[in-house]
């Protein structure tokens, strides 16, 4: 039973990483259009999603293809 259980949870923190990630994934695809409007602002919260993201193991939290947009601007 005690197993079960286990697998139960792996997969809840599963999906909670996987929510995570596209929360990331989302976020960044966003970052030209919302940061402009409040950086204090969009600071904090990407400050947050990291921690979240840290708790998972996603360690990185901005993505190659991010930075790369980022140079364009």
């Amino acid at each position: 039973m005690a197993g079960a259980a286990g697998k139960g949870c792996s997969a809840a923190v599963g999906i909670r990483g996987a929510a995570a990630q596209s929360l990331r994934d989302l976020w960044d695809a966003d970052q030209a259009s919302l940061q402009p409007l409040d950086q204090t602002g969009w600071t904090s919260i990407d400050a947050q999603i990291d921690k979240v993201l840290k708790i998972f193991g996603i360690d990185h939290p901005h993505p190659p293809m991010h930075r790369r947009s980022r140079r364009k601007n």
